[in-house]
């Protein structure tokens, strides 16, 4: 479902992105984001950051539960100046 919302919806600045959608690891969406150069954050209720695959290692990671202060000031240093 994601993966379809990705092909039609697209493309996005930015994806916020939980690490389990509906039972599925979004591994495969992330990369899939990575390959089209869409930035994205992983949000997450597990400690994942040690857990990634090294072509994600790099992702940037928000551990649940976070405050909205801090999922907004990581959107904003993602997407930049505009």
């Amino acid at each position: 479902m994601a993966r379809d919302m990705l092909a039609s919806a697209g493309p996005f600045d930015l994806v916020v992105l939980d690490m389990n959608l509906d039972g599925e690891s979004s591994l495969p969406l992330a990369r899939e984001l990575t390959t089209v150069q869409t930035p994205f954050v992983f949000i997450t209720g597990y400690s994942m950051k040690s857990a990634l695959p090294d072509d994600l290692r790099d992702a940037v990671v928000l551990e649940k539960p976070f405050e909205e202060r801090t999922l907004i000031a990581t959107l904003a240093r993602m997407i930049g100046p505009r």
